[in-house]
Formats: structure tokens, C-alpha cells, sequence
């Protein structure tokens, strides 16, 4: 397992290596690398191939609750029409070309029931008027979110979702669980779903671009233009 200590005190091990004076590097500056650097190399890679997505790096997250919720976007305007909303904000995902980012599940608490149809926001609100699908519970993410709607009355009885992706931040989607308590303090050594051959190029593209350091530099055998340590 992969985790984001493992990735910050490896990256930390090279630099003392290399440089005599390390006390300036900050901890917290190398998790912020190492959070972009991620997320950069992962939506390299889905953008050659949207659908190839390692199972490694799916994060769940469970127990949100939903609420309803006025259609305007004005606090103090109301429209009178209503749609179910996530009660709280739910962490990006990382963006893949022609899809809804990488949210790839949004469905109820019974893993064993059916997921809704993720749709971008458009497409979502001009869906449900053919002869069968108006009982079709549609999903979106808008603003920082994620609705759902329906034509059906069922989509009231919505109380809570479970939602799986590639999220962007690791730590924020995994704060967001229901399942975690409030006061639950983050340590870094929780998965950070990365698939742990993507670790050596999260590290050595740190080392390379951020502290001009380069090691046991890997060779990609397809020259598909991606990442400068993937060429």
C-alpha cells in the first residue's frame, strides 16, 4: 500500500542525499507536491486512455447525506422548484477528457443496489422526458456538490449517497466518510490510492523538477508525449 509518508520521506531521503542544507525544505510543502504531482500523472494518464483507470487508485466515499433544496442559485431568490443536493461538499475528482471528471459511482448506502446516472450538468437537467426513463434518477457535480434529479417522486426518498472516483485529494475524500469520526486526525499513513508503480514517478518527477535531482531516471516504452519522467 502506498501511502503519503512513504512517498514524502523517500522524496525527503534523496534530498539529504543530494543537498547539505535540507533544514529549509518543508514537510508540508513536500505533501503538497506530492498531492499535484499525483494528481498531474494520474489525468496524464487518463487522458491517453479515459477508461483504463487502475482499480488501485478508486476511493470510496460513504454516507453523505442529501438534502432538498431550492433550484436558485440566489439565497434569497426562491423558484418553488426543488432538487436533492449533498448536505456537504464533496472533494473533486480528477479530470478526464469527455467524461464527468473521474466520478465513476453515485448510489445509495446499499452496495448491492443500483447507482444513478452520472451525467454533466446540462445533460442532467434536460434528461428524464422520454417514455422510459422519467423514473431514471440523474447525478452531477456543480460547484463543489453533487445533485441529483429526477422526474420521479423516488428521488425524495434519497437520504444519504455513496460516491467512488480518482479523487484529487486523497486526505480530503477520505476526511469526507461518514465513517470517520469528527475528530479523527489525518496522519499520513493511510492509503492514498496509488497504484505503487506510479510511485516512482511521482518521487523521481519531485526530485527532478522541483530540486533538480535525478535518480534511476525510468524509461516509458511508449512515446506517447506525457509526463517529462514518462517519456
Amino acid at each position: 500500500m502506498v501511502t503519503r509518508n512513504k512517498l514524502v520521506y523517500e522524496v525527503l531521503e534523496h534530498i539529504r542525499e543530494h543537498i547539505k542544507d535540507d533544514e529549509s525544505i518543508s514537510i508540508r510543502q513536500l505533501e503538497e507536491y506530492v498531492k499535484d504531482y499525483r494528481a498531474d500523472i494520474l489525468k496524464q494518464r487518463m487522458e491517453r486512455d479515459p477508461f483504463d483507470i487502475d482499480e488501485s487508485c478508486i476511493q470510496t466515499i460513504t454516507g453523505l447525506d442529501v438534502i432538498k433544496v431550492d433550484s436558485s442559485n440566489i439565497e434569497s431568490l426562491t423558484t418553488k422548484k426543488y432538487l436533492m443536493r449533498t448536505d456537504s461538499k464533496v472533494p473533486s475528482t480528477i479530470k478526464r477528457r469527455g467524461e464527468v471528471g473521474s466520478l465513476l459511482y453515485v448510489g445509495n448506502a446499499d452496495i448491492l443496489g443500483s447507482s444513478y446516472t452520472i451525467k454533466n450538468y446540462t445533460r442532467s437537467i434536460e434528461s428524464g422526458y422520454g417514455r422510459f426513463n422519467r423514473s431514471e434518477i440523474f447525478t452531477f457535480p456543480y460547484g463543489e456538490y453533487i445533485y441529483l434529479t429526477s422526474k420521479s417522486s423516488d428521488v425524495k426518498a434519497i437520504y444519504h449517497l455513496t460516491v467512488r472516483g480518482v479523487f484529487s485529494d486523497p486526505q480530503e475524500a477520505y476526511m469526507a466518510d461518514a465513517n470517520i469520526p469528527d475528530d479523527y486526525i489525518y496522519t499520513g499513513d493511510e492509503n492514498y490510492y496509488t497504484p505503487q508503480e506510479l510511485k516512482r514517478y511521482i518521487i523521481q518527477s519531485i526530485l527532478k523538477e522541483k530540486f533538480n535531482i535525478l535518480i534511476d531516471q525510468p524509461s516509458d516504452k511508449i512515446d506517447d508525449g506525457v509526463h517529462n519522467l514518462e517519456q
